[in-house]
């Protein structure tokens, strides 16, 4: 059995790219530029997701700058969330 770690990486992973892929359908339909940079925020998260998995199931030793690129990662998200939500 995985570790509990390496499923909720995974699971998030699949959350982020079924989210993606809701985001990018709703930007075809509406032609919202709000909804291409959710996608965008959810391709960063679905990246982070990937590379946690990969750094995961690649048995790396010490997973500190897989959780350090993944937090700046989570960064780079939440400011494109909230530059989203500013009236321009």
């Amino acid at each position: 059995m995985f570790p509990l770690e390496n499923i909720v990486v995974a699971l998030s992973c699949v959350l982020a790219a079924t989210l993606l892929v809701i985001s990018a359908l709703a930007y075809k339909r509406s032609k919202n530029k709000k909804m291409l940079i959710l996608a965008g925020v959810f391709t960063i998260f679905f990246a982070k997701g990937v590379f946690l998995t990969v750094c995961l199931f690649a048995g790396i030793d010490s997973l500190y700058w897989p959780f350090i690129i993944g937090g700046i990662l989570d960064g780079a998200a939440l400011i494109v969330l909230y530059i989203s939500t500013m009236r321009v």
